[in-house]
């Protein structure tokens, strides 16, 4: 007997709901909506206690937050033990930001407007799988 699919837990953290939407969208017409739990929050307020509370298999988040920006709460997160994979999505073209996001932290780093196309090998990748 085959066993089921795996469902995925998805935190997605960005100011801007289209972007939250478009993201949940994207990610579960790829791995279908009922193999993917996607929680969108508008800021990482109250996302600490999610992240140490719950497990997640993703975070994605954008950089500029209103309450606390996206590397500051990464950075947080890091220093309390959280060690999921982390998708950064933004609109700042910065190479020094983006190779401290890939080394630094060892995330993913994604410039806005997004590909879908590369936003989904993103988070494919992210999640463990190869390219299908």
């Amino acid at each position: 007997m085959d066993q089921p699919a795996r469902a995925y837990k998805i935190l997605i953290i960005d100011d801007e709901e289209c972007l939250r939407e478009i993201y949940e969208k994207i990610i579960k017409k790829r791995f279908g909506a009922d193999r993917v739990e996607c929680v969108c929050l508008q800021h990482s307020k109250g996302a600490d206690y999610l992240l140490l509370d719950r497990v997640f298999d993703l975070v994605i988040s954008g950089i500029n937050q209103p309450q606390e920006d996206g590397l500051t709460f990464l950075t947080r997160m890091r220093n309390q033990g959280v060690s999921v994979p982390w998708i950064i999505c933004t609109g700042m073209v910065d190479e020094e930001l983006k190779e401290a996001v890939r080394y630094r932290f060892q995330c993913a780093y994604i410039n806005k407007p997004i590909d879908a196309a590369s936003f989904l090998k993103t988070v494919t990748k992210a999640l463990g799988h190869s390219d299908e």
